[in-house]
């Protein structure tokens, strides 16, 4: 799942992005929260942090059908798991390790469950000193209903909200291709690309 985050636009411009709001919800928490609408950057923004500021520590991701064939004791041989994962993660050499769900809304409500179980094992040993683990979800905020309660309970106040990209930000994108330069300073323009899933689309275009 990491390998499919792009963290720069097409062109190789990487927009500003502000690390601390994360790193402060990390900061002595087994778990946190990313929400965001989509295309924001939530996943690009997870990734460029970890990378910078952990780039010792160990990551695991996981989108929502790896997650679920993760958690069941019926498929998680499909993707090369051979013991549940809660008995796999503290196997880790690393110092520290982290465990990012992305696209967390789009797990059914089974699977929430089973992570929320697997979170609150892991945080059992993130405060006893043994094995350090940490989980990042990542999801849409349209998309946290009834069946992510047992997660976000859990999780608290511990959320970071990914808004979209200040549009001079944007302008400082578009800026840097050619093509795209004179739209710089239409406002509306700006307003219709904010979007980076859009923004990137365009820039590759």
């Amino acid at each position: 799942q990491r390998g499919t985050i792009e963290t720069v636009l097409p062109n190789g411009y990487a927009l500003p992005r502000d690390a601390s709001d994360l790193l402060n919800a990390m900061d002595g928490a087994a778990a946190c929260l990313v929400s965001g609408e989509s295309g924001a950057g939530k996943s690009a923004l997870v990734r460029a942090v970890l990378d910078e500021h952990f780039p010792e520590a160990r990551q695991i991701w996981l989108g929502p059908e790896a997650l679920q064939s993760a958690l069941s004791e019926a498929s998680r041989e499909q993707i090369g798991l051979t013991a549940p994962l809660a008995d796999l993660l503290p196997a880790s050499m690393a110092a520290q390790n982290i465990l990012v769900v992305d696209a967390v809304e789009r797990a059914d409500s089974d699977t929430i469950a089973r992570l929320a179980r697997l979170l609150r094992r892991i945080a059992d040993g993130f405060l006893a000193g043994g094995p350090t683990w940490q989980i990042i979800a990542i999801g849409q905020r349209a998309g946290f209903e009834a069946h992510l309660d047992p997660l976000t309970a859990f999780i608290g106040n511990r959320v970071v909200a990914v808004t979209p990209p200040e549009p001079a930000d944007v302008r400082n994108a578009l800026l840097t291709v050619p093509s795209l330069a004179e739209h710089a300073y239409d406002d509306a323009f700006i307003a219709i690309v904010g979007n980076l899933r859009t923004l990137a689309w365009i820039v590759s275009a």
